[in-house]
Parts: structure tokens; C-alpha cells; sequence
């Protein structure tokens, strides 16, 4: 099996919230990532706002772009249609 880049991990756990807002826990599933190496994830993408934080409740949270975080995935995907076509 191949291990994903740093890269990777990061622009999957994006893609996975461009479907829609998520939980934590469906986040985690979703991506196949640990709690902890989510949460580190979800930290640094808050603090760079391209993922925003909205609590239901005092424990439930939900996950979603941010339209920032929605131009880099569109520039993403471009990208990786470009480098296909090279191939």
C-alpha cells in the first residue's frame, strides 16, 4: 500500500469537506486518517481559513470550506487535470 504525501492528506481531507459540512468523526472515516492526526489537520487548515469551525453544540462541531479553501481545491483539481494531460 502506498503512503499518501503530506500533500495528499491534506488536499483529501478539503475534498472530503467540499462534498459538505462534516463531523469530526465522519471526517475521520471518510479520509482514514487517526483522531489526532485529524485534529492537527483541521487546526492548521483553520488557522490558514481554508476550513471553517462551527459548533451545534457545546460538543458537536461541524467542518466546512471556506471560499478560500473552495478556490484552492478548484485550483487543485485544475492542476491535476493539467499534469494528467502531460502524462
Amino acid at each position: 500500500m502506498k503512503r499518501r504525501s503530506k500533500l495528499e492528506i491534506y488536499m483529501d481531507v478539503m475534498e472530503r469537506l467540499g462534498e459538505g459540512s462534516k463531523s469530526p468523526t465522519k471526517l475521520m472515516y471518510t479520509t482514514n486518517l487517526s483522531w489526532a492526526p485529524l485534529q492537527e489537520i483541521l487546526n492548521v487548515l483553520i488557522k490558514k481559513d481554508l476550513v471553517q469551525e462551527t459548533r451545534r453544540s457545546y460538543r458537536r462541531r461541524l467542518y466546512a470550506l471556506t471560499p478560500k479553501g473552495n478556490e484552492l481545491m478548484t485550483r487543485y483539481k485544475e492542476f491535476l487535470k493539467e499534469i494528467i494531460q502531460i502524462s
